[in-house]
């Protein structure tokens, strides 16, 4: 289900990112003679590589495994799993290569386009907000003080930026900008993982996730995460979020505990952009997180774990939040789901770095799961629940997909 979904998101955003480059191409040529103009070489290479990767492979997609409904041998199950996760590879690998091939090509054309430099301050201030919530969570943090230094340096650089003239200033700056912010708070993730002595690296590190609330349960997840020494993220439905909800996604918060989004309605994303729901489901649901917690939302579960390009697209270009999925179905959502049946599913398929999916909405969930964290403790002293932040090191990417600590599909 992972892999072939990990490949189907991949190459629907590598066929996106081929026509955005094939008029990138078209527009390049139409420069041809002008000073500033790509070098005839460098779009003839770009060209080739555009239509190298058009042809696709010969026979065309096999079908994948794509939901937990699929029933075949386990030894076809592998096979195919084995295949999906190569085709997500070679279409990330592809993805990849354009961007390399295309970067001196899309600054010397985009920086002429007011359009686009438009949308890229766009990005870049919608950045802003999760980044200094992040400078206001990591005051204190041991050997953070050089970290935080470098990200208060790009914020502001970032600000001045945007303060000026969109004339004044080259799309490629606010771009060099954007992806400043993000390293900068990528050591200053790191610095506070290392402050917590957590290197996920070395260890068997899980992401433990809770959908659907805030509801009457999410109070049980809360203490049992609590009592037991855990952390977890949690992924709140908008309009789920009324005066007890938001006092307690309040306390959740004020325990360091990241609340995402799971949009407004519980709408799958598909349907979103089909009928251009995303002021409601994304935006709003994001400010009533947001309303409780006093943070932006930096994260987006997606309902029933279903993504596409167009989502990816509005959620870089708006909330500039990335997409938490998962490669752990604890099925607690399942008609005959009982404690005991969560427990073992989240047993038998756990490895590390996983991100866990489990639900803050029924009672089972919360039943199983001290027995769940003390089962996994067993494993090894080197088990340890963090984070999605903490599990990547690094801060949340608008628009990629998290399914794992090693398995992040990029835009």
């Amino acid at each position: 289900m992972e892999w072939g979904n990990s490949a189907n998101i991949n190459e629907e955003h590598l066929a996106r990112l081929e026509e955005i480059d094939a008029n990138l191409l078209q527009r390049a040529q139409s420069l041809a003679g002008q000073t500033d103009a790509p070098g005839q070489q460098e779009v003839k290479q770009a060209g080739d590589l555009v239509s190298s990767l058009s042809k696709g492979p010969a026979g065309g997609h096999e079908e994948r495994v794509t939901n937990c409904r699929v029933q075949r041998p386990i030894w076809s199950l592998r096979a195919q799993v084995n295949r999906s996760q190569a085709a997500a590879v070679k279409a990330a690998q592809s993805i990849q290569a354009l961007h390399e091939r295309f970067a001196s090509i899309e600054r010397t054309v985009l920086d002429k386009d007011p359009q686009e430099t438009a949308l890229s301050r766009d990005r870049l201030s919608a950045l802003l907000p999760g980044m200094e919530a992040l400078l206001e969570d990591s005051k204190g943090s041991a050997n953070g003080d050089a970290a935080r230094a470098d990200l208060v340096q790009s914020i502001s650089e970032a600000k001045e930026l945007l303060a000026r003239e969109q004339t004044q200033v080259p799309r490629h700056d606010i771009e060099s900008a954007r992806q400043g912010l993000y390293q900068a708070a990528d050591r200053v993730v790191q610095a506070q993982n290392r402050t917590s002595g957590i290197d996920c690296r070395q260890q068997d590190c899980l992401a433990l996730t809770f959908d659907d609330g805030p509801s009457p349960i999410s109070s049980q997840v809360f203490k049992a995460l609590q009592d037991n020494h855990a952390v977890a993220s949690f992924f709140s439905i908008g309009q789920k979020i009324d005066a007890q909800g938001g006092n307690t996604l309040a306390k959740i918060a004020q325990a360091g505990f990241p609340v995402g989004s799971h949009t407004w309605s519980h709408t799958d994303f598909a349907l979103i952009s089909a009928q251009h729901l995303q002021g409601r489901e994304f935006s709003d649901a994001a400010a009533a997180v947001k309303a409780s917690t006093g943070r932006p939302v930096t994260l987006v579960r997606p309902p029933h774990g279903s993504v596409n390009e167009q989502s990816r697209t509005d959620l870089l270009n708006g909330l500039a939040a990335g997409i938490a999925l998962y490669n752990v179905d604890s099925y607690d959502w399942a008609p005959q789901a009982s404690a005991s049946s969560v427990e073992k599913k989240v047993l038998s398929q756990v490895r590390p770095g996983s991100i866990i999916l489990m639900h803050d909405a029924y009672q089972h969930t919360a039943d199983a799961l001290p027995h769940i964290i003390d089962q996994l403790r067993a494993r090894g002293d080197q088990v340890r629940f963090v984070t999605i932040t903490q599990l990547t090191g690094e801060y949340p990417r608008a628009g990629d997909v998290y399914y794992s600590r090693t398995n992040i599909l990029r835009m």
